[in-house]
C-alpha cells in the first residue's frame, strides 16, 4: 500500500483554500462577518466612544460588506463561466 505524498497532498489544500478563500460562498461568508461586527444598540459602549464614532464603524463595516458582496456577484459570475469551460472541456474529450 502507497502512502500519501505530504507534499502533494499540502499544495492541494493550499490551493483548495485559495480556490474556497476565492469563491462567491467565501466573500459571502466574509460579508456575513463585517455586518455581524457592526455595533448593536445591546451592546456594551466604553464612555469614551461617541455616538458618532458608533455610526462610523457602523457605516465602514457595511461598506465593507458591501464590497464583499459585490465581489460576490463578480465571483459567481466567474465560478459559472469557469463550470461552463470545463464542461465543455469535459464533452470535447468524452466525443
Amino acid at each position: 500500500m502507497r502512502t500519501p505524498d505530504n507534499g502533494h497532498h499540502f499544495a492541494y489544500r493550499v490551493i483548495q483554500d485559495a480556490w474556497d478563500d476565492a469563491s462567491a460562498a467565501g466573500w459571502i461568508h466574509r460579508a456575513e462577518l463585517y455586518e455581524w461586527a457592526r455595533p448593536r444598540p445591546e451592546d456594551f459602549v466604553p464612555a469614551h466612544v461617541t455616538p458618532e464614532e458608533r455610526q462610523e464603524r457602523w457605516n465602514r463595516l457595511t461598506e465593507l460588506a458591501n464590497a464583499c458582496r459585490a465581489r460576490a456577484a463578480l465571483a459567481w459570475h466567474s465560478e459559472a463561466e469557469l463550470r461552463d469551460a470545463l464542461e465543455d472541456e469535459v464533452r470535447g474529450h468524452a466525443a
